[in-house]
């Protein structure tokens, strides 16, 4: 794709997160994006077929970034001698994303009108669990592996979200051991009286 595009696409994109941050989002128009970013509405027009399309596909670029960070501590690595991978803080790189995006994550974890997004994703998270689990765990320690996969996406989602309500407080280092131990905080010997 040619430069200009993507810086065009880019600034869209930008444009249009700012403006959810300012109005809701059924007060947004192609007009006002057109003359927010600098360019004339037929170049909106080129790329999406209306708003909706338009947040559809700025939601979309995001949440590719967040799979690309989730998966990258394992996409090319190697399993330890027992089998899963194991990580350290440095290597978790998805509370890494987050920040860089954090106009964008601000915006749809405590904005109403993506109370959908939200849901989408959580099913994104069980998606990525359920298909990435080899990687991530070796023995599930009797877990059923559907309530294993529910448990860990929503630890994931209620670190995002709370980490997001309390204005990113803690550093990415931290929200990344957190993330760690929460993962495989089952491995450890848990006995009941």
């Amino acid at each position: 794709m040619d430069k200009r595009v993507i810086r065009t696409i880019r600034d869209i994109h930008e444009t249009t997160i700012s403006l959810c941050e300012d109005i809701p989002v059924s007060e947004l128009t192609f007009s006002k994006i057109a003359d927010e970013a600098g360019y004339s509405r037929g170049t909106l027009y080129q790329h999406y077929r209306n708003v909706e399309d338009l947040i559809r596909a700025v939601e979309a670029e995001k949440v590719e970034g967040l799979i690309h960070a989730f998966r990258k501590p394992y996409v090319n690595g190697k399993p330890h001698a027992e089998g899963s991978y194991r990580f350290k803080p440095d290597d978790v790189e998805i509370f890494s994303y987050i920040f860089k995006e954090r106009r964008f994550f601000t915006m749809v974890m405590t904005n109403p009108n993506f109370a959908g997004f939200r849901d989408h994703l959580i099913e994104l998270f069980i998606d990525m669990f359920t298909s990435d689990l080899d990687y991530l765990v070796k023995d599930l320690n009797g877990f059923v592996k559907e309530r294993f996969v529910e448990v860990q996406s929503y630890s994931l989602f209620g670190l995002i979200a709370e980490w997001v309500r309390r204005d990113y407080q803690e550093p990415v280092t931290e929200m990344n051991e957190q993330l760690i131990r929460a993962f495989f905080c089952h491995e450890n010997q848990i006995s009941y009286r």
